[in-house]
């Protein structure tokens, strides 16, 4: 499990509610539904002032994956097994998540990542 992040700008009002001092810690989750993927992601719900979950990966476990994607709304989600991306992507419509499988849409996905 790897975990990212960046500053939000103070100014960003979608993402930060500390005001100019500071901005909220944006967290990349590569492996959220793991052991220690899960702990951070606790972490990051006890502290909503201080991080969000932007990004949130998986590699098999579709329905762990899709709770955390409608209890924390990342701007991505990830399943690396590309028959359960259909799953995923459907349990997701009616949000703003962008779901991507990594062998199907790993160039879509590099974009976005560079792109922001």
């Amino acid at each position: 499990m790897k975990v990212l992040f960046e500053d939000t700008p103070s100014e960003s009002p979608a993402k930060t509610s500390q005001g100019k001092e500071g901005g909220i810690k944006r967290i990349a989750l590569f492996g959220s539904t793991g052991s220690i993927g899960t702990q951070a992601l606790n972490v990051i719900a006890a502290n909503p002032d201080k991080f969000s979950a932007e990004v949130l990966t998986a590699q098999t476990n579709d329905e762990l994956l899709i709770q955390q994607a409608l209890q924390f709304n990342p701007n991505i989600v990830v399943i690396g097994d590309e028959n359960k991306y259909q799953k995923v992507k459907d349990a997701l419509a009616s949000t703003d998540v962008k779901v991507f499988a990594v062998k199907k849409h790993w160039k879509k996905l590099l974009q976005w990542i560079v792109m922001t």
